[in-house]
């Protein structure tokens, strides 16, 4: 897993891009992660968030780890 600088960008702009950039479709990025699609679309537009528990899975399937920073 590579390893990023934080850019000062939030972990939903972090998800967001990370979805977009990875060339999956919604749908199956939301079958992967166990999501339901329309939450998801809603998520990568920005106009609803994601809860952690969700956020973790879209992180998995993107190969992502989200952690807390001291």
């Amino acid at each position: 897993m590579k390893e990023r600088k934080n850019t000062g960008e939030n972990w939903p702009d972090i998800l967001r891009r990370a979805a977009l950039e990875s060339g999956k479709t919604c749908y199956r990025l939301a079958t992967d992660a166990g999501i339901g699609e329309t939450r998801l679309r809603r998520f990568l537009q920005g106009t609803s968030g994601l809860s952690l528990k969700y956020a973790e899975r879209l992180a998995s399937v993107l190969g992502l780890l989200l952690v807390r920073r001291p």
